[in-house]
């Protein structure tokens, strides 16, 4: 449940840095979030 809520936190986070810093960087973290997401769902499978 607790990993829930980090990733809705770091998802808002990364939307934030996207607006402010603009769309290159923003991408740039949305891939990066998008593997690790991956990742997880992959584990999550697993167990």
């Amino acid at each position: 449940m607790n990993v829930g809520v980090v990733v809705v936190v770091f998802a808002l986070s990364a939307f934030g840095v996207h607006i402010r810093f603009g769309r290159e960087r923003g991408t740039r973290d949305q891939a990066l979030k998008h593997d690790r997401d991956e990742g997880e769902n992959f584990d999550r499978r697993e167990s």
